[in-house]
C-alpha cells in the first residue's frame, strides 16, 4: 500500500516524525498518515524533538500505558501529550501482576477485552 504524505513534506518532516514514531509504544502506531497530518500542522523543529522523545520515554513507564492504555498517535500529537506531568509513578510496581499471553494486560483491564469480545481467556 502507497504510503500518503501531507503537501509540503520534507525529508526533514519525515525524520523527524519517523522519530517520533519509533518512540511510541507498539500500541499506539495506528492511522501513519493521519498521524502525519496532524505532525505537519504543528510544525516540530528538531529543537523540540529531544524533548518530545525524552517525555514519551517517560510516559511510556507510567502505570496507564504499561497496563494497556496508550493514546494514538494522532491523539498523542493533536494534545500534546508530550507536555503531560504524567509518568512520575514508579517504572515498576511493588507486586507485578501476571499479564495475559494474548494481550498483555493485567486480570483487571482484561475484563474490559472481555466485555468487548476481543480476549476472551485469561492465558497465564
Amino acid at each position: 500500500m502507497k504510503e500518503v504524505f501531507p503537501k509540503n513534506w520534507t525529508r526533514q518532516d519525515e525524520a523527524l516524525f519517523c522519530k517520533f514514531w519509533s518512540v511510541l509504544p507498539r500500541q499506539s502506531r495506528v492511522a501513519k498518515s493521519y498521524a502525519r497530518k496532524c505532525w505537519k500542522r504543528l510544525e516540530i523543529e528538531i529543537t523540540d524533538m529531544e524533548h518530545i522523545a525524552a517525555s514519551l520515554e517517560r510516559l511510556k513507564n507510567s502505570l496507564n500505558w504499561r497496563n494497556g492504555y496508550a493514546p494514538n498517535a494522532s491523539t498523542i500529537i493533536n494534545q500534546q501529550r508530550w507536555d503531560d506531568e504524567g509518568g512520575a509513578e514508579p517504572t515498576k510496581p511493588a507486586t507485578e501482576q501476571p499479564r495475559c499471553k494474548a494481550c498483555h494486560l493485567t486480570k483487571e483491564y482484561h475484563a474490559v477485552n472481555e466485555r468487548q469480545g476481543i480476549c476472551t481467556e485469561f492465558q497465564v
